[in-house]
């Protein structure tokens, strides 16, 4: 059986929007390998940042973000090359322009910025949950008050809140019949 992995489901009865994260596999903090899982992988507090955005970007072998608050008309650059080990880079301010701003490219101190009349909304609420039982789905982790979410290829998934930056990482168990069919092809070639 497959998992969904991320789907986001519109809440009719309130005004918000939930977002969901779907993972099978035990309710244990470090999954044993050959199970489906997200877990959080790091952490980093933004106190003062309400993040409205999140870009990425590399710079050689460093994997950076950018984190714009319209708010308070700021871009924060974070470095997540080590995603257990996020670490802020620099905190510049943005020029006053109307409207939302976003980082589309940046390189060393020069940015390629966009404006928007609004904002993207983001969902005001991610859950990890839990379908390992599916008559009883369970609620591993709950991120509130979400301002600012993106997923990566390669199963790398930010988010950010009142509590600051989550980086948050979908491991896919190994098919083992996938694994024998390739090995299979490679050694004895298509039959």
């Amino acid at each position: 059986m497959r998992t969904f992995y991320a789907a986001r489901v519109p809440l009719l009865a309130a005004p918000a929007v939930m977002c969901f994260l779907v993972l099978a596999g035990p309710l244990t903090a470090a999954q044993p390998s050959g199970q489906d899982s997200i877990d959080v992988v790091g952490h980093l507090a933004l106190p003062g940042v309400t993040v409205s955005a999140i870009q990425s970007s590399t710079h050689w072998a460093r994997t950076l973000l950018e984190l714009t608050d319209d708010q308070h008309r700021i871009l924060t650059v974070v470095d997540v090359t080590d995603p257990a080990h996020p670490k802020e880079v620099k905190t510049v301010t943005l020029p006053a322009q109307p409207g939302n701003t976003d980082v589309e490219a940046m390189t060393g101190n020069t940015a390629l910025l966009t404006e928007n009349a609004q904002a993207a909304k983001a969902p005001e609420a991610v859950s990890i949950v839990n379908f390992n039982d599916p008559s009883h789905p369970a609620i591993v982790r709950k991120f509130d008050s979400v301002s600012a979410i993106r997923k990566e290829l390669g199963g790398t998934i930010y988010l950010t809140n009142t509590d600051g930056l989550w980086i948050l990482r979908q491991n896919e168990a190994p098919d083992k019949n996938l694994e024998a069919s390739y090995r299979d092809y490679i050694l004895y070639g298509s039959r």
